[in-house]
Formats: structure tokens, C-alpha cells, sequence
């Protein structure tokens, strides 16, 4: 299997995904999703 290669080797290092700890702001967001359509 080549990512257990990887991995044996120390070539390929694996993170464990965490959320973020603070509030998204939606409005932001969706102020930055408004802009992108509008290119």
C-alpha cells in the first residue's frame, strides 16, 4: 500500500481534522460569497 509506504517512511505525516473553536461569522461569509459571484 503506498500511503503505509509513506507513512513508514516518515514522508507522509497524517492530522487529525478539529473544528475551530470560534463563531464564523455568517455574515461575513456570505458578504464574501455576494463579492465572488459578483467577478
Amino acid at each position: 500500500m503506498l500511503a503505509g509506504d509513506l507513512l513508514d517512511q516518515g514522508l507522509l505525516a497524517l492530522q487529525q481534522w478539529a473544528p475551530p473553536t470560534a463563531q464564523v461569522d455568517q455574515n461575513l461569509l456570505r458578504r464574501v460569497l455576494d463579492e465572488l459571484r459578483a467577478l
